[in-house]
């Protein structure tokens, strides 16, 4: 937290930011943070509890600032686990391409503060990023990445034409 680390370094005197310091430096720092938020844990909640519009601004423009860097961060980290390509993107890139709409023609879904985002589209095999989906576009994109021929394909949407219930 950030505001627990501005108080380790005020308690410790510290003005040098904290990218500058060494791993001991900052496993100090951490350690007094957490002592900090120990020590201060009621003090803490009950400022959270009597302010709860005022922390909804704040993680409200802390994730619409930080949003490209972490969507990059997120997809590297799930490339990792899931063992394919990570997005070779950079965050202009992303910034540049984000319009709030998803992407897929057919769609036209609009990103909103009620909970619908939009996801970052790469290529698994390449890393290629390919655009922002909603995450219901993107889900179907991945599921038919790996469908192996057309004829598949077609024959999957003649079937559910074919089951569809009468309007």
């Amino acid at each position: 937290n950030a505001e627990t680390l501005k108080a380790a370094m005020r308690e410790c005197g510290s003005r040098h930011p904290y990218k500058s310091f060494t791993d001991e430096k900052k496993d100090i720092m951490r350690e007094r943070a957490k002592k900090y938020a120990a020590e201060h844990k009621e003090e803490r909640e009950a400022y959270r509890k009597a302010r709860p519009e005022k922390l909804l601004e704040y993680r409200r423009r802390h994730y619409i600032k930080h949003r490209f860097a972490r969507a990059l961060s997120k997809s590297k980290w799930h490339a990792r686990q899931r063992g394919y390509t990570p997005c070779i993107a950079t965050i202009e890139e992303l910034k540049q391409s984000f319009t709030g709409m998803c992407q897929n023609p057919g769609c036209g879904c609009q990103e909103s503060t009620d909970g619908n985002r939009l996801v970052m589209d790469h290529c698994h095999t390449t890393g290629r990023f390919r655009g922002w989906l909603c995450a219901h576009c993107n889900l179907v994109a991945g599921i038919l990445e790996r469908v192996d021929t057309d004829k598949r394909l077609i024959g999957l949407m003649g079937y559910l034409k074919s089951q569809a219930t009468p309007e």
